[in-house]
């Protein structure tokens, strides 16, 4: 398998500075960008014009390397920012680099910075008639480029129907996680032909070989959105539960991935927990981004799932308000994650959507201090306006008068040691034919953001 390399940029489209952008609203750090957060869009390819970003690490010197997918699936684009959210020109010839992947749409590509910086995605690639298989790739922190030692030339694709017996079409990959050996954890969602869901795991050496594939079956798991290290060496696999609304931690042998045990989060009568993406807080405990849906609406309030080694709670989030108008978050599968800051203080943050139109208008951030116990656990007030606030980008285009941007959740990690954003936003405000950008935010993580 090979991949073509391109670096047909052209001009770097980037909603910047005052000439193109009005006050951005959220806990933003004004040192970065225009004013805490900037968009970034890249040269239309064969009519392909929406970017979205990925996974943005902190890297060398105080910069921020961010990669994603760009022309709308066609291409893989890695650029690298300085501090201040300018490019970086000692990064490649421009600030940027770029390869051909093709791929096809999928509305999430989960990622993650390794602890060497560079960076990998997952993203389901369909075919015609719609069977979908997995394609995870590794790109290099130093060169924008596919790793050549990682899969087939910085490429491992799986078709799950090879693993799993009576699969349906769909194979959404959700989670991508690095374990303490070094190996990478996939997990996502199948549909069977039964027209049930499962979770699934794949494990991958630190080459991309495939060591083994499972589905979490046993709990007729509707996801599995978080693999991790367990205290005693087996694996910890976090999701969505499909026996009862709630949430499941399972115990894998991390051999056979065979299921050992189980603890469950039962959500409050005549509500759905949305479970999203989650981080390692401590060796015993793991909080994950979720949802509480009451049943027969779609109105979805942010909350933390927080999985201790022998119990489980939930702390209720702040709901997002933007221009007055009191919001929910997205419960679209990948729409919402979390990241762990220094003092067991976890960031929360989601699309934030108008559910009456169905519209993603900002992104909503929240903040709670984990305790040792669930009796510690609470909002914690420091951040944003009462421990939570919506980040909404303001362009200054005419057509954003009547109508605000679509925004949408990517990624949160650390960058100069406060919470960092990547995502995308339609910068122009017309969701339908002007494609999206990039979209990378910092934040002011505690008393000193400004209300």
């Amino acid at each position: 398998m090979t991949f073509s390399l391109c670096r047909c940029f052209g001009t770097l489209a980037l909603a910047m500075a005052a000439a193109t952008s009005a006050a951005h609203e959220g806990p933003l750090d004004p040192s970065f960008g225009d004013g805490g957060m900037r968009a970034y869009g890249f040269q239309a390819i064969d009519g392909g014009n929406s970017d979205q970003a990925i996974v943005g690490c902190a890297t060398a010197n105080g910069t921020f390397t961010v990669m994603g997918s760009a022309s709308s699936e066609r291409r893989i684009v890695t650029m690298r920012l300085l501090k201040d959210g300018s490019i970086d020109t000692g990064f490649s010839a421009d600030g940027k680099e770029s390869f051909v992947l093709p791929g096809t749409y999928t509305h999430f590509a989960p990622g993650l910075c390794q602890p060497d910086g560079h960076m990998v995605a997952a993203r389901s690639i369909t075919a015609p008639d719609g069977e979908q298989h997995l394609q995870i790739f590794r790109v290099l922190k130093h060169t924008g480029q596919l790793d050549e030692g990682f899969g087939n030339a910085g490429v491992v694709t799986i078709d799950l129907d090879q693993w799993i017996p009576g699969l349906d079409k769909e194979e959404m990959p959700l989670g991508v996680n690095v374990l303490a050996n070094g190996d990478l954890a996939v997990s996502g969602r199948v549909a069977l032909r039964t027209d049930e869901e499962r979770g699934f795991v794949v494990l991958l050496g630190a080459d991309g070989s495939v060591r083994r594939v499972a589905a979490v079956a046993n709990l007729r798991s509707r996801t599995a959105t978080t693999v991790v290290d367990a205290p005693d060496g087996r694996l910890w696999v976090f999701g969505q539960n499909g026996r009862i609304p709630g949430a499941y931690r399972a115990t894998l042998n991390r051999t056979t991935l065979a299921w050992e045990a189980v603890l469950e989060y039962r959500a409050p009568a005549n509500q759905w927990a949305f479970v999203g993406n989650g981080r390692v807080v401590d060796a015993q405990t793991v909080v994950l981004a979720a949802g509480a849906t009451p049943m027969g609406t779609w109105n979805t309030w942010p909350q933390l799932i927080v999985f201790r080694a022998a119990s489980v709670s939930a702390i209720s989030l702040p709901l997002p308000v933007l221009d007055e108008k009191v919001l929910y978050v997205d419960a679209t599968f990948g729409g919402q994650g979390v990241t762990v800051l220094p003092g067991r203080r976890v960031l929360f943050a989601a699309t934030a959507e108008d559910v009456s139109i169905n519209t993603e208008l900002g992104v909503h951030f929240a903040m709670a201090q984990i305790g040792d116990d669930a009796g510690g656990d609470r909002i914690d007030p420091s951040f944003g306006i009462a421990g939570a606030q919506t980040a909404a980008f303001r362009p200054r285009s005419p057509a954003c008068a009547s109508e605000p941007p679509l925004h949408y959740y990517g990624r949160l990690t650390l960058w100069l040691d406060r919470p960092s954003f990547v995502g995308s936003v339609y910068a122009d405000c017309d969701g339908n034919g002007s494609g999206s950008d990039y979209l990378v935010m910092r934040l002011r993580s505690g008393s000193d953001v400004v209300q």
